[in-house]
């Protein structure tokens, strides 16, 4: 019987070491920051250097954006300004036709870049809300183009 106890005890005592380690794993460890390398001021030096390094590649990002559209939209304008040459050779009628296709061109154009311009006084956090006004604004100037110039061969 006094054996039993002994063996009671020892099976519980196991029982309860085995229990506590158990837990002691189930906890994550916690690290110094010191040890890390890294202090509060350090990890907000690094945050704001990522933050510029970010918002330098929007605001380039941007940047190209623009200058293509503006290239865009100085090839459409160049390609205008051939339609017009060909309509002032026309006859007095055709010329007459072509001259209102044209005006609509040139209003297709001037809302083209009145977004255009917007586009660029947006700030970088918000030029993306005007991308689709401005590419929308392109096609219809674009598809205006081609549908006078079909007409014109």
């Amino acid at each position: 019987m006094e054996k039993m106890k002994y063996m009671l005890v020892i099976g519980f005592s196991l029982f309860l070491v085995t229990a506590c380690n158990q837990k002691k794993a189930d906890k994550p460890e916690t690290v110094n920051k010191s040890e890390l390398g890294l202090s509060s001021e350090g990890a907000k030096r690094q945050a704001e250097g990522a933050l510029e390094t970010t918002m330098n590649y929007v605001k380039q990002k941007k940047i190209d954006y623009q200058k293509n559209l503006e290239g865009k939209l100085n090839e459409l304008d160049s390609e205008i300004n051939e339609l017009k040459a060909k309509v002032s050779d026309a006859g007095k009628e055709t010329k007459a036709k072509y001259d209102e296709m044209i005006e609509a061109l040139q209003q297709k154009q001037k809302d083209a870049k009145n977004k255009l311009e917007n586009l660029k006084s947006a700030s970088t956090e918000r030029w993306e809300d005007f991308k689709s006004g401005i590419e929308t604004a392109l096609e219809d100037l674009k598809k205006k183009y081609n549908e006078a110039s079909k007409s014109l061969q």
